[in-house]
């Protein structure tokens, strides 16, 4: 048993090691798995063991500290025991939260709070509220900035000590240092939302405006969350009477950053202080936004332009905020501008048709040419929001023309975001305006300079046909794209071929066979490598939507079109072609095949040169060797691989002597190239007739057919042990692999076979029994007449 348990707490060893290891990256792999490390000790030795080392080891780089108030905060405590031993991981936390670094710090308090929900009123009292205190009256300011963060999570749990609390947060909004005010101010917001009305006007008020009047503006800009928190808790008329002048005060500030954080949570503001203060006092503060002096609190101000409305009647909108959005949108500012305009298209719905038509479309076609080109991208966007409020006609009238130029704009981002918006333009213009006006405009942009507008033009043509349907394609756009396969320009074709793979999961078989097929095939034969590479994509994609549309004839058009193409490609000279073209047959054929470049190949080896040389070789000694030689050299070829030993041990059993020997040697090693050359490498019999091909003999393989080898392979698409095999093709006598013309001879559906027994391929028969012992005595003979 000791021996088990020492293996068990073997890898524990190791990750505390990690913790303790000089290596910043293995200390840190090490506190991410702290909850295994937890798990494997168990709770009770977690709790002695675990959480002191942790505490003992925060001495550290501030990375691991973030990470360890991190990995406690994120459900430790079911490894220690569960919720009635959370507090236990306080103290770790506490530690953590008066460190200098501020992301150690907001990691700790966040961890604390997410613990603090799980505590009991009796762990709150006990654990946590002293925790508080005695980070709220720490001497360095960082414990007090920590401890102001945790008075939400503390002060609804801590009925005996919520008037202690309470003070105890207001020495912090009256602290000496700028940080802890800071602190202070960004978390009254949500403590706030935890007081009652009696409280909230007794202390939290106070504390609120004595932070809003601090003398650091980073500490006024962050009140403005607590003012709306107090305001939401009052009454209309509470509001006028407690936050009207807070809130004037707030608007005219004299630091821009508190301005443009009350513009940019204008809305928030003007809808919980109530209808009538809205009319009177909220109108006005954001015209004052809207016409400020600084850049940045105007574009705030413009952000909010469409929520303020909802909250204003509509003689409201063209009596206050219009005149001032006019102003907005020939502000110098380009910032300004742009806020405008990817927000002025929400006035539409507010104004209706004829005051969109009267007093919004003179501003959306001043905003459409505006020089910024993210003034024209942002409403380009929007415009969905005018369209169904000004209806077709005026559409069509007035902003298609603006529009229509965009096509041409000089900013590829905004020619792109004008693509993108064209079907749904078309949706609403309908198939006739959208042939009349749109379509050479789509048919323009597959020839932009860009690639992302040719990419988004494809895409475009896509979705089109989705929307006005195969038949309409077939007639309109098809034939402009596959025009482009004969343009001089390679990337023009190459933008035919894109476009056609984009709309290929879209079209029909019909449209396949009869339209799209012949243009891909002639592109089989393009002089660009990256054409034929991208055509075997194409094909691959157009394979693909034959074989979804499930029907008899998509299969017949795949195999008798796509595959011989994918076939010829395979035996490209580019390497990138015959990849796809692989992969893509490959998925074509839902079986696994062999790379062209991969097939056998040895250098060829002239019959003329092997005879030539043994004639040399042999004639300087015993010219009647040339009879045997020349006679039997297949024989002898076969002799060398299938007799090895007898080869070896024959000369040294008759003490040959060394020249002759050196000599048959070498007679021996160019037979054998010339045997490998003829036959090439092993040929399995055919899967579907289990016979061998037909093979010819070297002195016709000028003439001779191309023979089919059947490679077996492992798919897995099929089944556990079953073989599938591929096509290669290969003329005998030679190394260089040959496309087979037609239908191949070997479909998916016949290499589900088992595994065919590899036979040597010799023209000769080797199933004679009198060949070997032929072959044997004459090589014996041989030896026996040099020799002698």
């Amino acid at each position: 048993m000791d021996t088990q348990g020492q293996d068990e707490l073997y890898p524990i060893a190791i990750l505390m090691d990690e913790l303790k290891s000089e290596d910043v990256q293995l200390r840190l792999n090490a506190i991410h798995r702290v909850s295994t490390i937890a798990l494997a000790l168990g709770p009770q030795r977690a709790r002695d063991e675990l959480v002191p080392f942790l505490l003992d080891s925060l001495d550290d780089e501030d990375e691991v500290l973030v990470a360890i108030g991190e990995e406690l905060g994120n459900g430790l405590e079911e490894y220690i025991g569960g919720r009635e031993y959370a507090h236990l991981l306080l103290p770790v936390l506490e530690k953590l939260s008066t460190m200098e670094e501020t992301l150690v710090r907001d990691k700790a308090t966040e961890s604390i709070n997410k613990i603090a929900g799980l505590l009991s009123a009796r762990q709150v009292e006990e654990y946590l509220v002293p925790m508080v205190r005695k980070l709220s009256s720490g001497d360095w300011f960082t414990s007090r900035t920590s401890a102001a963060a945790l008075y939400v999570s503390a002060y609804p749990s801590s009925a005996s000590h919520k008037d202690e609390l309470r003070k105890l947060y207001s020495s912090l909004a009256h602290d000496d240092t700028p940080m802890v005010r800071r602190a202070a101010a960004k978390g009254l917001g949500p403590f706030i939302k935890k007081l009652s009305k009696e409280h909230l006007l007794s202390e939290g008020l106070p504390i609120y405006k004595k932070l809003a009047s601090d003398d650091q503006d980073s500490v006024r800009l962050l009140t403005v969350e607590a003012l709306i928190a107090i305001a939401e808790q009052l009454k209309p008329a509470e509001v006028k009477e407690q936050l009207l002048s807070q809130i004037r005060q707030a608007v005219s500030d004299k630091s821009w950053r508190v301005r443009y954080m009350v513009a940019n949570n204008f809305v928030k503001l003007a809808s919980v202080v109530g209808p009538e203060i809205i009319r009177d006092e909220m109108v006005g503060a954001y015209v004052q936004l809207l016409k400020d002096n600084e850049a940045e609190v105007r574009s705030a101000s413009a952000s909010q332009i469409p929520g303020f409305s909802k909250l204003l009647d509509r003689d409201v909108i063209l009596a206050r905020v219009l005149p001032c959005v006019r102003d907005l949108s020939t502000d110098t500012s380009q910032h300004v501008r742009a806020a405008l305009g990817k927000e002025i298209a929400g006035l539409s719905p507010l104004l209706g048709r004829e005051g969109t038509i009267d007093h919004l479309l003179p501003l959306f076609m001043h905003l459409l040419k505006d020089e910024f080109p993210e003034v024209r991208l942002n409403l380009i966007g929007k415009l969905e929001q005018v369209i169904g409020v000004i209806g077709i006609e005026m559409l069509s009238q007035s902003l298609l023309p603006a529009i229509i130029e965009l096509a041409d704009d000089k900013q590829w981002r905004v020619r792109q975001a004008i693509i993108e918006y064209i079907p749904l333009l078309s949706t609403q213009l309908g198939v006739t305006f959208f042939d009349d006006q749109l379509s050479n405009l789509c048919m323009l942009w597959l020839g932009d300079n860009v690639y992302s507008i040719r990419e988004a033009a494809t895409v475009n043509l896509k979705r089109l046909t989705e929307v006005f349907g195969v038949d309409w394609a077939k007639t309109t756009i098809i034939p402009k794209v596959l025009a482009m396969a004969n343009h001089n320009n390679y990337l023009h074709r190459m933008t035919t071929v894109f476009a056609i793979a984009t709309m290929a999961p879209s079209l029909t078989v019909e449209v396949i066979r009869d339209s799209v097929l012949p243009a891909m095939l002639q592109l089989v034969t393009d002089p660009i490598p990256n054409i034929r590479f991208n055509i075997a994509k194409c094909l691959e994609k157009l394979g693909g939507s034959l074989s979804a549309s499930g029907s008899p004839e998509g299969h017949e058009v795949a195999q008798r079109s796509i595959v011989p193409a994918l076939e010829s490609l395979r035996n490209d000279p580019d390497a990138d072609v015959r990849y796809f073209a692989t992969r893509a047959l490959e998925k074509t054929l839902g079986v696994q095949v062999r790379s062209t470049s991969s097939n056998y190949s040895q250098p060829v080896i002239s019959n003329t040169i092997v005879t030539t040389s043994i004639v040399i070789l042999s004639i300087t000694t015993y010219p009647p060797a040339i009879i045997l030689l020349s006679s039997f050299t297949k024989q002898a070829a076969y002799f060398t691989t299938a007799s090895p030993k007898l080869a070896v041990y024959l000369p040294s059993m008759m003490r040959i002597p060394f020249w002759s020997l050196l000599r048959l040697v070498f007679l021996l090693a160019l037979v054998s190239v010339t045997k490998e050359q003829e036959t090439g490498p092993p040929i399995i019999p055919s899967p579907i007739t289990n016979t061998l091909p037909i093979t010819t003999s070297p002195t016709s393989a000028s003439v001779s057919t191309p023979t089919t080898t059947i490679i077996p392979t492992r798919s897995s698409s099929t089944q556990a042990g079953t073989d599938v095999g591929t096509t290669s093709t290969r003329a005998p006598g030679t190394s260089a692999s040959t496309s087979v013309s037609g239908s191949p001879s070997v479909s998916a559906s016949d290499i589900a076979t088992p595994s065919p027994t590899i036979i040597p391929n010799s023209s000769g028969d080797l199933n004679r029994p009198w060949t070997t012992v032929t072959i044997a005595a004459l090589g014996t003979a041989f030896l026996v007449v040099e020799y002698v």
